[in-house]
């Protein structure tokens, strides 16, 4: 067994896997740059896993360090962090610097070609959301980033300080208040926004990609897509459990 971390720029998640697969629950707890006292607390009742840790990052060095330090210390095992490379998991990169692209993207990637939903648009709503196209033969063609909700919610209040802060709620095409005005407005148009960048990638690759839709905010935006997106909460998860059975 084999525990695989996905910690990202607001949250931790981990699952456990065996054989390429997910087993049991994924859980996740948001970290706010600094390990979450839950999670060390969480992991003290977990047996120590059999075959190691193995994981993807694109928070700050200070978590992955403080993990490390308390994984090789309970469970006397170091942690592997995955780094994107040129060619790995049947997906070749299109950055001249594929190390520059988030590892999590890879393996959403990886991930995505084996479901064999290839060629596809990948998006990953979270404190960014971003899309990445992969045609059939795995090969990456690039991709875009843009905010997330929360990230988008956030740059209103921190600039036009009359507006609230909002957060989950009703959602009205035609609000009659300034709360769910914001809180409509960013859900709608970012929903808007993935719908037309998947259009322009289809478009630009000459490609019928698959719509994948994974990340923390990728539940509250589905219902709002005209796109036909494939769900897939764990996506990221999914391509670690699979290259860890390939052992990378």
């Amino acid at each position: 067994m084999k525990l695989l971390l996905d910690i990202g720029n607001s949250r931790i998640k981990w699952a456990c896997a065996e054989g390429g697969r997910l087993v049991g629950a994924v859980a996740a707890l948001p970290h706010g740059g600094v390990v979450p006292a839950g999670l060390l607390a969480s992991w003290v009742v977990l047996q120590a896993p059999s075959d190691g840790v193995l994981g993807v990052s694109v928070a700050a060095p200070q978590i992955v360090r403080e993990i490390g330090v308390w994984v090789e210390r309970h469970w006397v095992c170091h942690p592997q962090w995955l780094v994107t490379p040129r060619t790995g998991g049947g997906i070749q990169i299109a950055y001249p610097q594929p190390a520059a692209l988030g590892a999590d993207r890879w393996t959403a990637m990886v991930a995505a070609r084996h479901r064999g939903l290839l060629p596809a648009c990948v998006v990953d709503c979270g404190t960014a959301v971003t899309l990445d196209a992969v045609d059939g033969a795995g090969r990456h063609l690039g991709g875009l980033i843009v905010p997330g909700l929360g990230a988008m919610r956030r740059s209103l209040t921190e600039r036009a300080h009359q507006l609230p802060a909002v957060g989950d709620g009703c959602i009205e095409a035609l609000a009659t208040d300034t709360p769910t005005g914001i809180r409509s407005g960013t859900l709608l148009g970012l929903a808007a926004l993935i719908d037309g960048l998947v259009d322009r990638l289809k478009e630009h690759s000459g490609l019928p990609l698959q719509p994948l839709l994974t990340g923390g905010d990728a539940a509250l935006l589905l219902p709002w897509l005209t796109q036909r997106f494939e769900h897939a909460p764990h996506l990221g998860l999914e391509g670690l459990a699979m290259l860890a059975a390939e052992g990378s």
